[in-house]
């Protein structure tokens, strides 16, 4: 996977500036990064496995009505939320039930409802400390320095001409043209990676 550096000079071979006199990093950096949530919001609308996640196993305590700091800050949209009882194998995960309201009914041993409103998880509450997993859709992290990862598989081939169109070079045909290459390319990609777990912050089953 390339790092920023390689779409930087595609970026400038379209700009006809190779050795960086007039587009330097510090120029172009700032459209880099544009064109990095472009072709985030891209793959995330294609349904790419590049952005879905599964958090590590977490606890919630007895009454807590939220994740708190468990909510994962890369979370963009949550999916799919499991529980169980603490200490209980991975087998005996149940899923929870997404609803618009969290309905007006007390507690119960287990969570039961979780809901997803102003970008944040808020939960009914159990009277027992669960453990919970939830697998959602992250934002990758966007790049900041020359040396860091894109994060896409031939994400370069995006990045360079549109980083270059967003300075002003001709050249945004042949980053749309790239892009349903680059999303092959990731699917193709995902399928021999092992899914990632992070520490925690969604398809949907709509209740109401």
């Amino acid at each position: 996977m390339a790092n920023v550096d390689v779409a930087l000079k595609i970026a400038r071979t379209y700009l006809g500036d190779d050795r960086g006199v007039k587009f330097t990093d510090a120029t172009l950096m700032p459209k880099l990064q544009q064109a990095h949530r472009e072709l985030q919001l891209k793959l995330w609308l294609n349904g790419l496995p590049v952005t879905k996640e599964v958090s590590a196993i977490f606890t919630v305590l007895a009454g807590a009505v939220d994740l708190g700091v468990n909510q994962p800050t890369d979370l963009i949209e949550p999916q799919l939320m499991k529980e169980k009882a603490v200490g209980e194998p991975i087998s005996r995960f149940i899923d929870m039930t997404e609803v618009n309201e969290l309905p007006d009914v007390d507690q119960s041993d287990s969570l039961r409802y979780w809901c997803w409103r102003e970008e944040i998880i808020t939960l009914l509450g159990a009277t027992t400390t669960r453990e919970v997993r939830l697998d959602y859709i992250k934002g990758l992290t966007i790049p900041v320095l020359k040396t860091d990862p894109i994060g896409f598989i031939l994400g370069e081939a995006f990045l360079g001409p549109r980083t270059a169109a967003l300075a002003g070079a001709d050249s945004n045909e042949d980053a749309q043209n790239r892009l349903s290459e680059i999303i092959a390319a990731n699917v193709r990609g995902s399928q021999s990676l092992p899914t990632r777990r992070r520490p925690y912050r969604r398809f949907r089953t709509r209740i109401i």
